[in-house]
């Protein structure tokens, strides 16, 4: 996946990481953090200001079709959803 910017079209960030397709990317409300999906069977954040990868969700049998992260002051919590 692949971070841009939107105005002049210049790719700022890699996000290296993920071992199949990804199939789903997103940034969280704040947009500190990057989202991604992926047929690799994980899901994964992403620290937007570095490219680097925060955190690995791992446990799904099948591709990872799409994630919601919610924040709040004392937890954050990631939703994924696969075709297990």
């Amino acid at each position: 996946a692949r971070i841009w910017c939107a105005r002049s079209g210049d790719c700022l960030r890699v996000l290296r990481g993920h071992a199949d397709w990804v199939n789903w990317a997103g940034f969280s409300a704040d947009g500190a953090l990057a989202l991604t999906a992926s047929c690799d069977r994980t899901a994964r954040v992403w620290r937007v200001a570095s490219g680097e990868c925060a955190v690995v969700l791992r446990g799904h049998g099948d591709l990872v079709k799409t994630m919601v992260l919610r924040q709040s002051v004392d937890e954050a919590l990631a939703l994924t959803a696969s075709r297990d």
